[in-house]
Protein backbone atom coordinates (compact mmCIF):
# COMPACT_ATOMS: atom_id res chain seq x y z
CA UNK A 1 0.00 0.00 0.00
CA UNK A 2 1.33 3.52 -0.86
CA UNK A 3 2.77 5.70 1.09
CA UNK A 4 1.42 9.15 0.80
CA UNK A 5 3.18 11.67 -1.23
CA UNK A 6 2.34 15.44 1.05
CA UNK A 7 4.11 15.18 4.09
CA UNK A 8 3.84 18.30 5.11
CA UNK A 9 2.13 21.66 4.77
CA UNK A 10 5.24 23.79 2.70
CA UNK A 11 5.72 20.90 0.30
CA UNK A 12 1.93 20.61 -0.39
CA UNK A 13 2.14 24.71 -1.30
CA UNK A 14 4.62 23.72 -3.92
CA UNK A 15 2.68 21.21 -5.45
CA UNK A 16 1.46 22.12 -8.72
CA UNK A 17 -1.12 19.91 -8.95
CA UNK A 18 -3.56 19.34 -11.93
CA UNK A 19 -6.19 18.86 -9.75
CA UNK A 20 -6.59 22.07 -8.17
CA UNK A 21 -10.12 23.18 -8.55
CA UNK A 22 -11.86 20.66 -9.94
CA UNK A 23 -14.73 18.92 -8.78
CA UNK A 24 -15.61 15.10 -8.73
CA UNK A 25 -19.08 15.32 -10.76
CA UNK A 26 -17.63 17.92 -13.49
CA UNK A 27 -14.38 15.10 -14.38
CA UNK A 28 -17.09 12.10 -13.47
CA UNK A 29 -14.18 10.70 -10.91
CA UNK A 30 -13.14 11.99 -7.25
CA UNK A 31 -9.71 14.56 -7.29
CA UNK A 32 -7.35 11.97 -5.88
CA UNK A 33 -5.57 14.20 -4.30
CA UNK A 34 -7.99 15.24 -2.61
CA UNK A 35 -9.93 12.73 -1.75
CA UNK A 36 -7.02 10.26 -1.30
CA UNK A 37 -3.98 11.63 -0.22
CA UNK A 38 -4.36 12.15 3.83
CA UNK A 39 -1.93 14.44 5.69
CA UNK A 40 -2.41 13.33 9.37
CA UNK A 41 -1.60 9.31 9.46
CA UNK A 42 2.10 9.01 8.06
CA UNK A 43 3.67 7.11 10.73
CA UNK A 44 0.38 6.45 12.64
CA UNK A 45 0.48 2.90 14.24
CA UNK A 46 -2.65 2.25 12.20
CA UNK A 47 -0.88 3.69 8.64
CA UNK A 48 -1.50 0.89 6.38
CA UNK A 49 -5.08 -0.01 7.55
CA UNK A 50 -5.95 3.36 6.96
CA UNK A 51 -4.55 3.48 3.85
CA UNK A 52 -6.43 0.44 2.81
CA UNK A 53 -9.95 1.43 4.04
CA UNK A 54 -9.57 5.33 2.68
CA UNK A 55 -8.12 3.56 -1.01
CA UNK A 56 -11.33 0.70 -0.87
CA UNK A 57 -13.90 3.74 0.05
CA UNK A 58 -15.00 2.57 3.06
CA UNK A 59 -13.58 5.46 5.34
CA UNK A 60 -13.86 9.28 4.20
CA UNK A 61 -12.30 12.39 6.34
CA UNK A 62 -12.42 15.33 6.26
CA UNK A 63 -11.44 18.35 3.85
CA UNK A 64 -10.30 21.28 4.80
CA UNK A 65 -9.23 24.20 2.53
CA UNK A 66 -6.31 26.11 3.54
CA UNK A 67 -3.94 28.55 2.55
CA UNK A 68 -0.12 29.16 2.55
CA UNK A 69 2.26 31.33 0.79
CA UNK A 70 -1.29 32.94 -1.06
CA UNK A 71 -1.78 29.36 -2.22
CA UNK A 72 -5.05 27.69 -1.34
CA UNK A 73 -5.27 24.32 -1.84
CA UNK A 74 -7.59 21.63 -0.15
CA UNK A 75 -6.01 19.06 2.57
CA UNK A 76 -7.70 15.62 3.64
CA UNK A 77 -7.36 14.83 7.14
CA UNK A 78 -8.66 11.32 9.00
CA UNK A 79 -8.69 12.92 12.71
CA UNK A 80 -7.34 9.01 13.26
CA UNK A 81 -6.78 9.66 17.00
CA UNK A 82 -10.68 11.34 17.52
CA UNK A 83 -12.86 9.78 19.50
CA UNK A 84 -15.75 8.25 17.10
CA UNK A 85 -19.12 8.61 17.69
CA UNK A 86 -21.71 6.04 17.68
CA UNK A 87 -23.09 7.16 14.06
CA UNK A 88 -19.69 7.47 12.60
CA UNK A 89 -19.31 3.82 13.33
CA UNK A 90 -22.29 2.26 11.82
CA UNK A 91 -21.48 4.65 9.01
CA UNK A 92 -18.94 2.73 8.47
CA UNK A 93 -20.14 -0.56 9.01
CA UNK A 94 -22.56 0.41 6.09
CA UNK A 95 -20.31 1.26 3.48
CA UNK A 96 -18.19 -2.07 4.27
CA UNK A 97 -20.53 -4.23 3.96
CA UNK A 98 -23.15 -2.27 1.52
CA UNK A 99 -26.08 -3.31 3.62
CA UNK A 100 -29.51 -1.96 2.04
CA UNK A 101 -32.82 -0.96 3.31
CA UNK A 102 -35.50 -3.32 3.54
CA UNK A 103 -38.33 -1.01 5.10
CA UNK A 104 -38.62 -2.01 8.91
CA UNK A 105 -39.82 0.68 10.95
CA UNK A 106 -37.21 2.49 12.75
CA UNK A 107 -38.15 3.46 16.34
CA UNK A 108 -35.19 6.13 17.12
CA UNK A 109 -36.79 9.87 17.06
CA UNK A 110 -33.56 11.71 17.17
CA UNK A 111 -31.95 10.96 13.93
CA UNK A 112 -34.06 12.73 11.90
CA UNK A 113 -32.02 15.51 11.39
CA UNK A 114 -28.54 13.88 11.88
CA UNK A 115 -25.92 13.45 8.47
CA UNK A 116 -25.89 9.87 9.34
CA UNK A 117 -29.67 9.28 9.24
CA UNK A 118 -30.09 6.50 6.74
CA UNK A 119 -26.77 4.14 7.14
CA UNK A 120 -28.14 4.22 11.06
CA UNK A 121 -31.87 3.37 9.92
CA UNK A 122 -30.70 1.10 7.55
CA UNK A 123 -27.91 -0.61 10.50
CA UNK A 124 -31.36 -0.72 12.79
CA UNK A 125 -33.07 -2.95 9.54
CA UNK A 126 -30.45 -4.78 8.94
CA UNK A 127 -30.17 -5.50 13.68
CA UNK A 128 -26.35 -4.70 13.64
CA UNK A 129 -27.80 -1.64 16.01
CA UNK A 130 -30.24 -1.19 18.80
CA UNK A 131 -30.79 2.39 20.36
CA UNK A 132 -30.17 3.57 24.00
CA UNK A 133 -33.43 3.35 24.73
CA UNK A 134 -36.59 1.98 23.09
CA UNK A 135 -36.55 5.96 21.06
CA UNK A 136 -33.32 6.89 21.16
CA UNK A 137 -29.90 5.85 19.53
CA UNK A 138 -28.00 8.86 20.39
CA UNK A 139 -25.47 9.69 17.03
CA UNK A 140 -23.50 11.76 18.44
CA UNK A 141 -22.53 9.93 21.64
CA UNK A 142 -18.50 8.95 21.28
CA UNK A 143 -19.16 4.87 21.53
CA UNK A 144 -17.18 2.41 23.41
CA UNK A 145 -14.97 -0.11 22.51
CA UNK A 146 -17.66 -3.00 23.81
CA UNK A 147 -20.68 -0.83 21.74
CA UNK A 148 -18.26 -1.53 19.02
CA UNK A 149 -17.89 -5.23 19.35
CA UNK A 150 -21.58 -5.60 19.75
CA UNK A 151 -22.10 -4.04 16.48
CA UNK A 152 -19.41 -6.18 14.36
CA UNK A 153 -20.54 -9.35 15.71
CA UNK A 154 -24.01 -8.53 14.93
CA UNK A 155 -23.13 -7.31 11.11
CA UNK A 156 -20.74 -10.15 10.36
CA UNK A 157 -21.88 -13.08 11.95
CA UNK A 158 -23.39 -14.45 8.45
CA UNK A 159 -19.79 -14.30 7.38
CA UNK A 160 -17.50 -14.04 10.41
CA UNK A 161 -17.22 -18.19 12.22
CA UNK A 162 -16.35 -16.69 15.32
CA UNK A 163 -17.16 -20.02 17.31
CA UNK A 164 -13.62 -20.49 15.87
CA UNK A 165 -11.56 -18.28 18.28
CA UNK A 166 -9.73 -18.51 21.12
CA UNK A 167 -10.62 -15.58 23.40
CA UNK A 168 -8.20 -14.37 26.42
CA UNK A 169 -9.12 -13.85 30.03
CA UNK A 170 -8.92 -10.10 30.77
CA UNK A 171 -9.23 -8.73 34.43
CA UNK A 172 -11.87 -5.99 33.28
CA UNK A 173 -13.77 -8.13 31.76
CA UNK A 174 -15.96 -9.88 34.11
CA UNK A 175 -18.43 -12.61 33.38
CA UNK A 176 -21.81 -9.99 33.95
CA UNK A 177 -20.26 -7.18 31.39
CA UNK A 178 -23.43 -6.65 29.19
CA UNK A 179 -21.19 -7.21 26.20
CA UNK A 180 -19.17 -10.08 27.55
CA UNK A 181 -20.15 -12.66 25.16
CA UNK A 182 -19.57 -10.04 21.89
CA UNK A 183 -16.05 -8.52 23.42
CA UNK A 184 -15.01 -12.38 23.87
CA UNK A 185 -15.88 -13.37 20.10
CA UNK A 186 -14.04 -10.85 18.64
CA UNK A 187 -11.04 -11.23 20.97
CA UNK A 188 -10.98 -14.57 19.61
CA UNK A 189 -10.19 -13.69 16.61
CA UNK A 190 -7.80 -10.70 17.24
CA UNK A 191 -10.24 -7.92 15.65
CA UNK A 192 -10.38 -6.75 19.17
CA UNK A 193 -6.85 -7.21 21.14
CA UNK A 194 -6.20 -5.94 24.56
CA UNK A 195 -4.47 -2.49 25.67
CA UNK A 196 -2.41 -4.74 27.75
CA UNK A 197 -1.38 -8.31 28.69
CA UNK A 198 -4.46 -7.86 31.41
CA UNK A 199 -6.87 -5.25 30.50
CA UNK A 200 -9.41 -5.16 27.46
CA UNK A 201 -10.55 -1.99 28.22
CA UNK A 202 -14.15 -2.53 27.44
CA UNK A 203 -15.45 0.50 28.35
CA UNK A 204 -13.04 2.90 27.21
CA UNK A 205 -13.96 5.40 24.07
CA UNK A 206 -12.70 4.34 20.88
CA UNK A 207 -10.61 6.07 17.96
CA UNK A 208 -11.48 6.44 14.96
CA UNK A 209 -8.40 4.63 13.76
CA UNK A 210 -9.48 1.53 16.26
CA UNK A 211 -12.73 1.49 14.48
CA UNK A 212 -11.10 1.47 10.99
CA UNK A 213 -8.88 -1.29 11.42
CA UNK A 214 -11.32 -3.54 13.55
CA UNK A 215 -13.90 -3.12 10.45
CA UNK A 216 -10.77 -4.49 8.67
CA UNK A 217 -9.63 -7.02 10.96
CA UNK A 218 -13.49 -8.17 10.61
CA UNK A 219 -13.57 -8.01 6.85
CA UNK A 220 -10.33 -9.91 6.86
CA UNK A 221 -12.10 -12.95 8.77
CA UNK A 222 -15.25 -13.46 6.19
CA UNK A 223 -15.20 -16.56 4.49
CA UNK A 224 -18.64 -17.21 2.52
CA UNK A 225 -19.21 -17.16 -1.15
CA UNK A 226 -15.68 -16.44 -1.37
CA UNK A 227 -14.28 -15.64 -5.52
CA UNK A 228 -13.65 -18.32 -7.74
CA UNK A 229 -9.56 -17.77 -9.66
CA UNK A 230 -12.17 -17.42 -13.35
CA UNK A 231 -13.81 -14.56 -11.40
CA UNK A 232 -10.82 -13.03 -10.84
CA UNK A 233 -9.16 -13.49 -13.36
CA UNK A 234 -11.69 -12.00 -15.26
CA UNK A 235 -11.52 -8.80 -13.70
CA UNK A 236 -7.89 -8.76 -13.58
CA UNK A 237 -6.58 -9.91 -16.98
CA UNK A 238 -9.75 -7.48 -18.54
CA UNK A 239 -8.65 -5.03 -16.79
CA UNK A 240 -4.77 -5.39 -18.29
CA UNK A 241 -5.11 -6.23 -21.33
CA UNK A 242 -7.80 -4.35 -22.54
CA UNK A 243 -6.49 -1.55 -21.04
CA UNK A 244 -3.56 -2.17 -22.77
CA UNK A 245 -5.16 -2.50 -25.88
CA UNK A 246 -7.12 0.87 -25.71
CA UNK A 247 -4.08 2.81 -24.29
CA UNK A 248 -2.31 1.72 -27.21
CA UNK A 249 -5.08 2.79 -29.83
CA UNK A 250 -5.34 5.94 -27.79
CA UNK A 251 -9.18 4.93 -27.62
CA UNK A 252 -10.06 7.21 -24.25
CA UNK A 253 -13.10 6.83 -24.40
CA UNK A 254 -13.20 3.29 -24.30
CA UNK A 255 -10.55 2.77 -21.32
CA UNK A 256 -12.81 5.06 -19.44
CA UNK A 257 -15.59 3.11 -20.21
CA UNK A 258 -13.61 -0.24 -18.79
CA UNK A 259 -12.32 1.82 -15.76
CA UNK A 260 -16.46 1.99 -14.46
CA UNK A 261 -16.58 -1.29 -14.88
CA UNK A 262 -13.22 -2.61 -13.14
CA UNK A 263 -11.86 -0.18 -11.02
CA UNK A 264 -13.32 2.09 -8.35
CA UNK A 265 -11.69 3.78 -5.36
CA UNK A 266 -8.39 5.19 -5.60
CA UNK A 267 -7.69 3.16 -8.51
CA UNK A 268 -10.48 4.89 -10.78
CA UNK A 269 -9.26 8.29 -9.74
CA UNK A 270 -5.95 7.73 -10.24
CA UNK A 271 -6.22 5.90 -13.63
CA UNK A 272 -8.78 8.39 -14.57
CA UNK A 273 -6.57 11.61 -13.56
CA UNK A 274 -3.67 9.57 -15.80
CA UNK A 275 -5.67 9.47 -18.84
CA UNK A 276 -7.37 13.43 -18.65
CA UNK A 277 -3.92 14.43 -17.55
CA UNK A 278 -1.46 12.68 -19.85
CA UNK A 279 -2.55 11.24 -22.38
CA UNK A 280 -5.55 12.89 -23.51
CA UNK A 281 -4.01 16.04 -23.86
CA UNK A 282 -0.93 13.83 -26.03
CA UNK A 283 1.88 14.94 -23.64
CA UNK A 284 2.51 11.15 -23.88
CA UNK A 285 1.69 8.45 -25.60
CA UNK A 286 2.55 4.98 -24.85
CA UNK A 287 2.29 1.29 -26.75
CA UNK A 288 2.67 -1.56 -24.76
CA UNK A 289 3.25 -5.20 -26.40
CA UNK A 290 2.80 -8.54 -23.88
CA UNK A 291 5.79 -10.52 -23.47
CA UNK A 292 4.78 -13.62 -20.67
CA UNK A 293 2.05 -15.58 -20.16
CA UNK A 294 0.22 -13.05 -18.27
CA UNK A 295 -1.62 -14.69 -14.93
CA UNK A 296 -2.40 -14.36 -11.12
CA UNK A 297 -0.91 -15.95 -8.19
CA UNK A 298 -4.75 -17.77 -6.87
CA UNK A 299 -3.51 -19.90 -4.90
CA UNK A 300 -1.50 -17.34 -2.20
CA UNK A 301 -3.97 -14.86 -2.26
CA UNK A 302 -5.40 -13.37 0.66
CA UNK A 303 -9.12 -14.26 -0.72
CA UNK A 304 -12.40 -13.14 1.84
CA UNK A 305 -16.04 -12.08 0.95
CA UNK A 306 -15.30 -8.77 -0.06
CA UNK A 307 -11.67 -7.99 -0.21
CA UNK A 308 -9.01 -10.04 -2.05
CA UNK A 309 -5.35 -8.96 -2.50
CA UNK A 310 -3.42 -10.98 -4.83
CA UNK A 311 -0.40 -11.07 -7.06
CA UNK A 312 -0.49 -10.50 -10.73
CA UNK A 313 2.52 -12.29 -12.74
CA UNK A 314 4.53 -12.28 -16.11
CA UNK A 315 2.83 -8.48 -16.81
CA UNK A 316 6.16 -7.55 -18.94
CA UNK A 317 5.97 -5.53 -21.48
CA UNK A 318 7.87 -4.34 -24.41
CA UNK A 319 7.17 -0.58 -24.44
CA UNK A 320 7.29 2.38 -27.14
CA UNK A 321 6.87 5.70 -25.29
CA UNK A 322 6.95 9.33 -27.34
CA UNK A 323 6.92 12.13 -25.87
CA UNK A 324 8.35 16.00 -26.40
CA UNK A 325 12.04 14.39 -25.95
CA UNK A 326 11.56 11.72 -28.78
CA UNK A 327 10.85 8.01 -28.78
CA UNK A 328 12.09 5.21 -26.90
CA UNK A 329 11.94 1.77 -26.33
CA UNK A 330 11.90 -0.04 -22.53
CA UNK A 331 11.26 -3.04 -20.88
CA UNK A 332 8.02 -2.78 -18.21
CA UNK A 333 6.70 -5.06 -15.44
CA UNK A 334 3.74 -4.33 -14.27
CA UNK A 335 3.22 -7.39 -12.07
CA UNK A 336 2.66 -6.77 -8.60
CA UNK A 337 0.35 -6.58 -5.67
CA UNK A 338 -3.34 -6.04 -6.66
CA UNK A 339 -6.08 -5.13 -3.98
CA UNK A 340 -9.79 -5.39 -4.93
CA UNK A 341 -13.30 -5.00 -3.16
CA UNK A 342 -16.56 -6.52 -3.87
CA UNK A 343 -18.96 -3.53 -4.72
CA UNK A 344 -22.50 -3.83 -5.88
CA UNK A 345 -21.91 -7.46 -6.28
CA UNK A 346 -19.46 -6.63 -8.83
CA UNK A 347 -15.23 -7.41 -8.13
CA UNK A 348 -13.53 -4.47 -9.04
CA UNK A 349 -10.12 -3.00 -8.34
CA UNK A 350 -9.02 -0.28 -5.69
CA UNK A 351 -5.24 -0.16 -6.00
CA UNK A 352 -2.09 -1.97 -7.33
CA UNK A 353 1.46 -1.41 -7.40
CA UNK A 354 0.91 -0.46 -10.97
CA UNK A 355 -1.24 2.11 -10.37
CA UNK A 356 0.16 3.81 -7.64
CA UNK A 357 3.79 3.49 -8.99
CA UNK A 358 2.36 5.27 -11.97
CA UNK A 359 0.52 7.59 -9.96
CA UNK A 360 3.90 8.74 -8.22
CA UNK A 361 5.69 9.09 -11.62
CA UNK A 362 3.46 11.69 -12.96
CA UNK A 363 1.52 13.45 -9.67
CA UNK A 364 4.51 12.57 -7.04
CA UNK A 365 6.76 15.49 -5.93
CA UNK A 366 10.08 15.47 -4.03
CA UNK A 367 10.47 17.68 -0.77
Amino acid sequence: MKKKLASSFLALSLLATPFAGQSASAAGYKDPFTYYEPVDIEGHWAENDLWDMLYADIVRGTIETVEEDGIEFDLLFLNPDDKITRGEFVSFIVRALELKANGKTVPFTDISKHWGKTHIQIAYQNGVVSGTSATTFEPNKKITRAEMASMLVRAFNKTVEFENGTPKDYKDLPKNHWAYNHLRMVNGLGIMKGVSADKLAPNNQATRAESIVMILRSMKEETANLPTKAMLETVILDNETKGTEYMNNQDYDALKDLLDVRQMGFGHSASNAFIEYILEPEEVTYHGTLKGEIGIDYDNAQINTRLVKIELENAVYDMVRTDEDGTRNYEKDASGTIYLRLENNRWKMYTSDEVERNYEEWFGYEE
